[in-house]
């Protein structure tokens, strides 16, 4: 899911997936469950699809 490194300081996740059906909003709600905040979304013009970027806190962050 989420690469690992010790240097950064938050995990981030960049998900294509359509919000509007039933599959989309239970991953949004699994992710917004789990920590991650929405750091941007972006709709596509030609389909439904949406690019959305999650973030949250990297607990092994030495800095």
């Amino acid at each position: 899911m989420a690469r690992k490194n010790k240097r950064d300081p938050y995990l981030v996740v960049v998900k294509n997936f359509v919000v509007a059906d039933r599959g989309g909003r239970k991953y949004m709600e699994k992710m917004l469950n789990d920590g991650y905040e929405v750091v941007s979304e972006t709709k596509t013009a030609l389909s439904r699809a949406t690019t959305v970027t999650f973030r949250k806190p990297n607990p092994d962050y030495e800095g």
